[in-house]
């Protein structure tokens, strides 16, 4: 019995003592930084997840975060509510902007503190900007830009040139954007600019996270024309002249019935007869004397080669290429025809709205007369024979219009009348 009992009490004993060596004691947990997502512009989500408690189911957990590469609990910290094994999730929002930051997960029990690795994520910033200075420098025009130098994280949304009359124009002013929204260099031309006027620009960009200016610079338009000497034509008229990108033009419509040397322009009344000309022919609108002083002549487009001359000495018809270059010159080919017409409705239709003549061109609508013989147009229109032709039977012309801020261009019959306008060669 008492060996029994030994035996027992040494059993008991020894299954005592295994029991209690089972209960280990807790070692430190396993944490691991799951993954991290961009959940705004400056805001993220981070998952973390304990892998291992360590036996001590008391474990805290949560998220530290800061500017230094390797963040600790000295840092910014975020505590899970429940403690123990698993995933938890912390979003943060209100990051700094344009800043670097560096998160990892975080594990303490009775055993000691573990963290997770460690996940960057940098905030956006507004682009980085600088302005170009100014050249080509005319009264309408001026090419600038900048250069994109950062886009500060997030893809460019829009670049370009702001300007006003006053310092420190923003986009909210006028505006002239560049091609192409990336980093890098641009260059735009301004237009539709007042002569004699000081500008200030500033290239700008815009990101997801707003908007950047680089410094902020000034010009100064030039005249848009300088009024010129008065030439004389073939008859004696005389006419006046503005002078354009080192050209002068006449600022009045051709009026003269004679070629250069002497030779009288067919002049045909006749509705009948006026389709059949292909040698050069010329009329009055309407065959009334008083529209030739104020509107010249309409001629068809025979008269702008023949081989006599139309335009006086040192003169000629412009080509197509002088008309764009003179609408370029003003600022595009969309506003252009307001610097070119007159102003008010003693001439033009109403309304004319918008028409400056800053320009000193002085367009008026002297209409045109039709491949049949009809007359058109007079008061809303003002078309202008080019010395290009389109092909045998037609030919290029410009024209304004009362109710178009454009100067259009386009073909028709070579047969049709219509105003001429001279350039220096």
């Amino acid at each position: 019995m008492r060996i029994r009992f030994f035996l027992f009490q040494t059993t008991l004993a020894v299954s005592i003592f295994a029991l209690f060596s089972c209960d280990k004691e807790p070692s430190a947990p396993i944490v691991k930084t799951e993954w991290l997502r961009e959940t705004s512009l400056f805001g993220v989500k981070v998952v973390g997840n304990v892998k291992d408690d360590g036996g001590d189911k008391n474990t805290e957990r949560g998220i530290c975060y800061g500017t230094r590469p390797l963040p600790d609990l000295s840092d910014n910290v975020l505590k899970a509510d429940v403690n123990g094994y698993g995933a938890f999730a912390f979003e943060i929002e209100n990051l700094k902007k344009g800043s670097s930051f560096y998160f990892r997960a975080w594990a303490r029990n009775s055993a000691g503190l573990s963290f997770g690795e460690v996940v960057g994520f940098s905030t956006s910033d507004v682009p980085s900007v600088s302005t170009a200075d100014p050249s080509e420098i005319t009264g309408a025009t001026a090419f600038t830009g900048g250069n994109v130098i950062s886009d500060g994280g997030k893809p460019i949304l829009e670049r370009g040139i702001c300007f006003d009359t006053v310092p420190e124009p923003d986009i909210s002013d006028s505006l002239t954007l560049a091609t192409e929204a990336t980093k890098g260099e641009f260059t735009v031309k301004l237009i539709d600019l007042y002569p004699s006027k000081k500008y200030y620009y500033r290239a700008y960009a815009k990101n997801a996270a707003g908007v950047a200016y680089g410094e902020s610079k000034t010009f100064l338009t030039t005249v848009l024309f300088n009024a010129g000497d008065t030439i004389v034509d073939q008859e004696g008229t005389k006419y006046p002249t503005i002078t354009i990108l080192g050209k002068r033009w006449m600022a009045a419509n051709l009026r003269t019935s004679k070629y250069r040397d002497g030779t009288a322009i067919t002049s045909l009344i006749s509705n009948t007869e006026w389709p059949n000309n292909t040698t050069g022919a010329c009329c009055i609108y309407d065959n009334a004397s008083a529209n030739n002083s104020v509107y010249g002549k309409l001629y068809n487009w025979y008269t702008t080669v023949n081989a006599k001359n139309l335009c006086p000495t040192g003169w000629k018809v412009p080509s197509d290429s002088d008309w764009e270059n003179l609408i370029t010159y003003l600022g595009d080919v969309t506003k252009a025809g307001l610097k070119m017409r007159t102003t008010g409705t003693s001439l033009w239709a109403a309304p004319n709205e918008g028409a400056t003549n800053s320009s000193g061109f002085s367009g008026v609508p002297g209409g045109s007369r039709s491949y049949f013989g009809g007359y058109g147009f007079k008061g809303t229109a003002a078309y202008f024979w080019t010395s290009d032709e389109q092909n045998s039977g037609y030919a290029k012309f410009r024209s304004l219009n009362y109710d178009n801020p454009t100067v259009t261009d386009g073909y028709d019959a070579k047969k049709v009348g219509m105003s001429i306008r001279c350039i220096e060669e």
